[in-house]
């Protein structure tokens, strides 16, 4: 190791030891898997008092629900139908209710005792129910007709309604009732959205947009008392062909509303896809994540898999000592086998942090332009040369008054398109 080396690894060690607290702070936001098989698990059911989950597995071939309690951690199956089951939602505690298509290949609505084996149905009719959930004594849901359209069903009178002015997926309300969010149909280019709205006599009112731009929704939740929204989509093209679908990546993003004014900010990394988030009473949430290969059930703070700061300087505290971390191991590794998988997830939660500086926080140039740098450093690192090359166009537009920065700027960025073409850089002096 040369001399260099030795002083900058020196210099890295000691930040990152003299951070000690800080690194217990960010491990207490460490992501838990809750489920391992090679089966592929989705539909997440959190129980009232947060104490157990249900979701839907293949692990036996068809999809039947389990139950896990997250105490003890042992799981056990509830169904063993012919055909596949997804739980929905649980009402009064016991009362599971869940799609089943053993009736039916596009799936009915059935109720099931968790305290016993009392099992019914509560809805058939032809064609799929998405996304059941209950909202005053009455089931909401989403149907496909000439395009998907919501309906409720009133349990006692059995009878079903078609809701106005409002068509989508998917619908959430909080526990009042007060506030609700649905996710729009697709548009001709697979878009969605996510609006607010408020259902009044069989209508949607008060209709209000609340995510912008061009992404793929696949999931949302609602907090209790209706101020906090975690949602999961598909906003980048991670797997390199130049669209966005679903085979790309999904992300988990959560809106808060406080004193009339909306915050959005990413939760997990776009290195692997985490969606169909659901919000636990006890204050964490749980998704589906591919983060180990499968599709299994994962659980972090409300805030994601790092800490949510009140200060820029606290935020860029955790991003720096992140990004110094991983460099003190790449050091530490040169010449011997290295954890890649850590080394990943360091550099990961660095970006995330950086990226929460520009979401969270208005700061002077200066300060917002060296966290555009070492954003544009860690997508290098990982080979993102595309999305480095946008960070430093980014740069340019924004500080195109400075000739200094601008030139800068637009030198990195040439030297990050000859990367990408795998061009070596040191035959142009570089």
């Amino acid at each position: 190791m040369s001399l260099k080396r030795i002083f900058i690894l020196f210099f890295i060690l000691i930040n990152v030891i003299c951070a000690e607290d800080l690194a217990d702070r960010i491990k207490q936001y460490n992501a838990k898997q809750i489920t391992m098989t090679t089966a592929r698990e989705m539909n997440i059911v959190i129980s009232e008092d947060g104490l157990f989950v249900l979701f839907s597995s293949n692990m036996n071939g068809n999809f039947d629900i389990f139950k896990k309690d997250l105490n003890t951690e042992e799981t056990i199956q509830l169904t063993e139908a012919p055909g596949n089951e997804y739980p929905q939602f649980i009402e009064d505690e016991d009362d599971l209710y869940f799609i089943s298509d053993a009736t039916d290949i596009y799936g009915n609505i059935y109720i099931k005792d968790l305290k016993g084996s009392k099992e019914e149905i509560i809805y058939n009719n032809k064609g799929e129910e998405k996304h059941p959930i209950f909202n005053e004594k009455n089931i909401i849901f989403s149907k496909k007709i000439d395009k998907f359209r919501f309906f409720s069903y009133d349990i006692k009178k059995k009878k079903v309604e078609l809701l106005k002015d409002a068509e989508g997926s998917k619908v959430v309300f909080s526990a009042d009732g007060k506030q609700a969010i649905f996710i729009s149909n697709e548009d001709n280019d697979g878009y969605n959205s996510l609006y607010s709205f408020k259902l009044l006599d069989g209508r949607f009112t008060d209709v209000e947009q609340i995510s912008f731009g061009a992404m793929i929704i696949n999931g949302v939740d609602i907090s209790a008392d209706g101020n906090t929204l975690i949602y999961s989509a598909i906003k980048s093209d991670t797997d390199d062909n130049d669209i966005i679908d679903i085979r790309d990546n999904s992300v988990l993003y959560k809106i808060t509303f406080e004193n009339n004014s909306v915050t959005q900010f990413q939760l997990t990394p776009e290195n692997y896809s985490s969606k169909a988030p659901k919000i636990s009473s006890i204050g964490n949430i749980y998704y589906i994540s591919t983060r180990n290969g499968n599709d299994d059930i994962w659980t972090s703070h409300i805030d994601g898999v790092i800490p949510r700061e009140s200060s820029l300087d606290s935020q860029r505290l955790i991003a720096d000592f992140l990004f110094l971390k991983f460099k003190a191991k790449k050091v530490l590794s040169e010449g011997s086998k290295s954890n890649h998988k850590e080394e990943s997830e360091l550099l990961d939660k660095s970006l995330l942090s950086y990226n929460r500086i520009l979401s969270l926080f208005s700061a002077d140039k200066e300060k917002l332009l060296d966290v555009y740098y070492k954003m544009a450093e860690i997508y290098e690192i990982q080979k993102q040369f595309e999305k480095a090359e946008s960070i430093y166009r980014l740069i340019q537009a924004r500080y195109s008054e400075d000739k200094k920065i601008s030139e800068k700027a637009n030198f990195y960025k040439k030297i990050t398109e000859l990367k990408r073409k795998g061009i070596k850089t040191d035959s142009y002096g570089f």
